[in-house]
């Protein structure tokens, strides 16, 4: 089987689910079965369920799928979760990762925790589908009032008020929309899914305002609701991702529609520090929900409760990003950005503009964005700053000259130092290279020897003014080890000039160091112990 024909982070995602399906035991014994190589893989069906063969008493057939892994089965007897599908997983797992190591974290993570009664037990493993017929309670027909009845119902369930199994309870909660929908249209799983995440952030975010306030968490409380909302999120995203927009709108538009009523149902964020609604409105409007009468009809409620949230900083905020976004959906470019500067807009939400553009080769609109994002960039943090460097790149290839890029790239030091460094090397700058090193205080000794190299390959007499600097600047700290750094350089210096044939400059040189240095006397011993001393 190839990597690449399964998602990565679909195996990832699963992998931290895991103490959710099996029990310990299944998960030792099947852990056993990949030891011993009893599967092989037979199929792999649209890139997301997987067929396999588990050679145990009998070979039994098992079907993982790893978009909805609750509706995964094998042909075996035992009605729950099998140790041929946890021995499939690790199988598949060890194509990304050490099933090893995975199977010592889960020993480690589920044991004490058994002891603590807390790891699932038997009664409450999830059944395999098959047994899922006589407990559906909706079908491919409800209506939206009966899926947001369902999400509240198990919703209520969750032991919330346990805060360090945040983890545990979102997919006990992820695991019941898969058990409702599995016999459903793909696209309308995917549809479920999304409206009842969607459901269990905005619930989530009021249950978190009313009963935990930040200042009352510990910091595994924290944590415990951070990593919650952030895989909830993630899941979010996958599975915008993987609707077919044009389908579900066609086929589905009730259930499309009531995501955009949804976010109005709650326009306000209580508290920002968990969720990020801005990302999750971004890609749902501009990926799903970009009708034109959807958006005309979403700008109107806007436009109806501006008046009383502009006295609001928080809401008003949120109420000018939202319109703002709408804009750049329709084209309406340069009133996004004049809105934009008067709200708190950060690169992250830049980049979501910045990838559409670069899929669908907009590299104009990509300029024009990359462009007014200049002064954001001076503020981003370092995972925004490499992204949006990178769509600069990517955009410089489509100009007549990457001359635009440098000026950004010089404008955004010290933060653009890495890139631009790497960019000025590739693109044979080497003068440039050295420059920037000087101006940016860099040691010889701390640059990549292959870099110096290849500008010792190109032009070594480049490299001489670095090496002057850097020495004058060791022996300037005035302290044995930056001595002993400016004696390596200076071996180094002389073999460049040796080579050049400029021995007459490097004497001279070496005399201007020894008369200014007379007085230091710990460079003075130093200078013998490298045998520079006539």
């Amino acid at each position: 089987m190839q990597e690449s024909q399964v998602s990565h982070e679909s195996l990832r995602f699963i992998a931290e689910q895991i103490p959710t399906y099996f029990q310990f035991h299944i998960i030792e014994r099947g852990f056993e079965y990949y030891r011993n190589e009893r599967i092989e893989m037979n199929e792999i069906l649209d890139g997301t369920r997987v067929v396999a063969t588990v050679n145990g008493n009998d070979p039994y057939r098992v079907i993982l799928d790893l978009d909805f892994f609750m509706n995964s089965d094998c042909s075996c007897p035992y009605e729950h979760f099998c140790k041929h599908m946890a021995a499939t997983f690790f199988f598949l797992y060890d194509q990304i990762d050490s099933a090893n190591r995975l199977f010592g974290q889960l020993k480690e993570t589920m044991i004490p925790a058994s002891e603590r009664k807390v790891v699932i037990t038997a009664a409450k493993q999830p059944l395999k589908p098959a047994a899922w017929l006589e407990q559906a309670s909706l079908d491919e027909h409800s209506s939206v009032d009966e899926w947001i009845a369902y999400f509240e119902k198990q919703f209520q369930r969750l032991r919330l008020y346990e805060s360090y199994r945040m983890i545990e309870e979102y997919a006990l909660y992820l695991r019941s929309l898969h058990q409702a929908s599995f016999q459903w249209n793909s696209q309308l799983r995917y549809l479920f899914e999304l409206n009842g995440v969607l459901y269990y952030l905005s619930r989530l975010e009021t249950y978190l305002h009313d009963k935990w306030r930040p200042a009352h968490l510990s910091y595994a409380q924290y944590m415990s609701f951070h990593s919650a909302v952030e895989t909830c999120t993630n899941r979010l995203k996958q599975a915008i991702s993987r609707i077919q927009a044009d389908e579900a709108k066609l086929r589905y538009p009730t259930y499309v529609r009531t995501i955009a009523d949804a976010f109005f149902q709650f326009p306000y964020p209580a508290n920002e520090r968990y969720m990020d609604w801005r990302i999750l409105y971004q890609k749902l409007w501009w990926k799903l929900l970009n009708r034109p009468e959807w958006l005309s009809e979403e700008r109107d409620r806007l436009n109806q409760v501006a008046p009383e949230s502009m006295d609001d900083g928080q809401k008003r905020d949120w109420l000018l990003f939202r319109l703002a976004h709408l804009d750049v959906i329709e084209g309406k470019d340069r009133e996004a950005m004049e809105i934009f500067d008067t709200t708190s807009f950060t690169l992250k939400y830049g980049i979501v503009y910045f990838e559409s553009f670069c899929l669908d080769e907009e590299w104009e609109r990509l300029l024009i964005w990359l462009r007014w994002s200049l002064p954001h960039l001076s503020h981003a943090d370092l995972e925004a700053f490499a992204t949006t460097s990178a769509y600069w790149q990517k955009a410089a290839a489509h100009l007549p000259s990457d001359e635009e890029w440098l000026e950004a790239q010089k404008r955004l030091l010290p933060h653009s130092y890495e890139a631009y460094a790497q960019y000025l090397l590739e693109t044979n700058r080497f003068k440039s290279w050295t420059d920037l090193h000087i101006a940016m205080a860099n040691s010889p000794l701390s640059i990549a020897p292959g870099d110096l190299n290849k500008i010792e390959e190109y032009d070594r007499s480049l490299l001489l003014p670095l090496y002057h600097t850097a020495i004058e600047r060791h022996i300037g700290e005035k302290n044995r080890d930056s001595y002993r750094m400016a004696i390596r350089l200076l071996k180094k210096l002389q073999a460049l000039y040796q080579q050049l044939q400029l021995t007459d400059r490097w004497n001279r040189y070496y005399q201007h160091v020894e008369r200014q240095t007379g007085r230091l006397r710990a460079f003075q011993e130093e200078l013998k112990k490298g045998n520079f001393t006539t």
